[in-house]
Formats: structure tokens, C-alpha cells, sequence
């Protein structure tokens, strides 16, 4: 986990990537990503308050929820809940596209306040979306 000084106070990040492997038939391997999760999560808090996941196959045949979604303790309004049970933002998975590492943190850098190490954060970030884009998604992004 890495600390984040935001503009809502301390944070933490966490990211965690499980990739697998195909043999081509070259003999290489070409990595894939078979599950992912990024959270936020604000100092003393139990849950996180963001948290994209990804999954590439489903945990089992009767889950159908989106596989790659966005949840987190945030309330939501009455008009979407019965009344008697409050509903969060953690009790649904609503869908998303593959996000990638990038984005997250050109998230914590633009919306969340985090201060970049760099000047030129968003070259870096660009360049690295784009190389991982163009030389390592086979189908793209």
C-alpha cells in the first residue's frame, strides 16, 4: 500500500495484478491479466472507498455481475434503496471498462490532489498507456 496525501486527507492505494501466461509458438509466453484490484481507501477506515476489480473468469457458473466494475462504501441516495436497508455503492458492481494502472493514478493526481513526483507526470503516464496500449495489449485498449 502506498500513503497518499490528498485534499480529503490521507489515503491509501493499493493495486494488485494476478496475470497468467499463453505459450505462443514461438516458445514465449504472452502475459495476460486474469484478475485485478485498485482501492483507495481513507485513513482509519474499514473498507475501502473505491475499488475497481476485474476478473476474467467468473469465481462461479451462477455469478453473471459485470466483470470489470467499480464499488466502495459511498452511500447512496433513498430513491435507490427500500428505506429500511441503506444501500452503498459496495453492494453493486457497476460496470466499468478495463482500467488501467495509469488511470488510477492519473485519478489520485488530478481529482484526489495527490502532488506528482514529476513535473512532466502526464508525459509519463500518456507514454506508459500508450506503450502498454500498442506493445502489449494484443487487442488494444
Amino acid at each position: 500500500m502506498a500513503p497518499l496525501r490528498t485534499r480529503f486527507g490521507l489515503m491509501s492505494l493499493s493495486l494488485g495484478q494476478l496475470c497468467g501466461s499463453v505459450v505462443q509458438p514461438s516458445g514465449l509466453h504472452r502475459l495476460y491479466t486474469a484478475k485485478y484490484k485498485y482501492t483507495i481507501t481513507p485513513e482509519g477506515a474499514q473498507q475501502a472507498l473505491f475499488r475497481r476489480e476485474y476478473v476474467r473468469r467468473y469465481p462461479s457458473p451462477d455469478d453473471r455481475w459485470c466483470r470489470h466494475h467499480l464499488q466502495g462504501d459511498v452511500p447512496l441516495p433513498r430513491p435507490l434503496y427500500d428505506g429500511a436497508t441503506p444501500l452503498t455503492l459496495d453492494g453493486l458492481h457497476v460496470p466499468t471498462g478495463f482500467t488501467t494502472v495509469e488511470e488510477v493514478l492519473r485519478f489520485c493526481l488530478t481529482d484526489l490532489g495527490v502532488e506528482p513526483l514529476s513535473a512532466d507526470w502526464d508525459d509519463v503516464l500518456t507514454e506508459s498507456y500508450e506503450r502498454f496500449k500498442t506493445d502489449f495489449a494484443p487487442r488494444g485498449l
